[in-house]
């Protein structure tokens, strides 16, 4: 088994899927699943995988306007991890112009969904914010990450905002690291 598929296996096993809530959607072009020949991409196994040294990577510096044009969403569907650019190329056929967390479900079910920046090939920054299918515990944001760590790279997590109740955006916040 792979390392994605193993280490997204054990958080599925731990958090149950999410329902899309129809009252969310503003266009039912949300429910169309953007396609791979348009931009979706299936998670990998990392370039770490196997490494059990220390994954120290340089801080990534604060998030600003610019790094964000680069910004992907992901999901963990109920059998695969999936991400896209939020400026994929299917993007340019819906009516927002951006997908939705919905389009790499295809409206189906998903046991959670956030953003990501790549850093480098082996470091990526992620976020949990999604109205659709985002985690609902500090303990599942923090339970994605170690999955995606455990994948195969270096993962740096913008966390949880107790204030809030929610996941903490890119913008406002330092990411930490996450351990295996």
């Amino acid at each position: 088994m792979s390392a994605t598929k193993e280490a997204f296996q054990v958080f599925r096993d731990t958090y149950p899927p999410k329902q899309l809530d129809l009252s969310l959607l503003r266009s039912r072009d949300e429910l169309l699943e953007v396609p791979a020949e348009q931009g979706l991409e299936l998670w990998q196994d990392g370039p770490l995988v196997g490494d059990r040294a220390a994954r120290a990577s340089e801080t990534p510096r604060l998030i600003d306007a610019q790094a964000l044009e680069g910004r992907r969403l992901w999901a963990v569907r109920t059998s695969d991890v999936v991400s896209a650019e939020e400026h994929c190329v299917f993007a340019s056929q819906l009516a927002l112009n951006v997908i939705k967390h919905s389009n790499l479900t295809g409206g189906r079910d998903a046991h959670s969904a956030g953003e990501m920046l790549q850093v480098s090939s082996d470091t990526i920054v992620l976020n949990g914010s999604s109205r659709r299918y985002g985690p609902r515990s500090e303990a599942e944001m923090d339970a994605v990450a170690v999955a995606f760590c455990r994948s195969g790279y270096n993962v740096w997590s913008m966390g949880w905002d107790t204030d809030a109740g929610r996941p903490a955006p890119f913008v406002g916040k330092t990411p930490v690291q996450v351990a295996p």
